[in-house]
């Protein structure tokens, strides 16, 4: 009879490999999709660190999505606190 293997969380995942993972998403998949995951990959989401760079060039018109420019500005500042580089268009 073979032990069978433990199941395993998203959630369980250090905070590091999540940000490796995070970092193949765009700007847009971030903020809409990846922190729905779970507690800790919002966290992750959350981290100034996750926002020194962001590239919004090529997501076409963002207020389409959904949000309104402002909103968008917005919720980009408030990641912000390391920014180093931000390209709306």
């Amino acid at each position: 009879m073979e032990s069978e293997e433990p199941i395993r969380s998203w959630a369980e995942l250090p905070p590091e490999l999540i940000s490796s993972i995070l970092l193949g998403l765009n700007s847009i998949e971030i903020l809409e999709k990846a922190q729905k995951v779970c507690r800790s990959w919002r966290r992750v989401c959350k981290d100034p660190s996750m926002w020194r760079k962001i590239d919004m060039y090529n997501h076409g018109d963002l207020g389409s999505m959904g949000l309104s420019d402002l909103k968008w500005q917005l919720s980009i500042a408030c990641r912000s606190s390391n920014l180093r580089s931000l390209r709306l268009s």
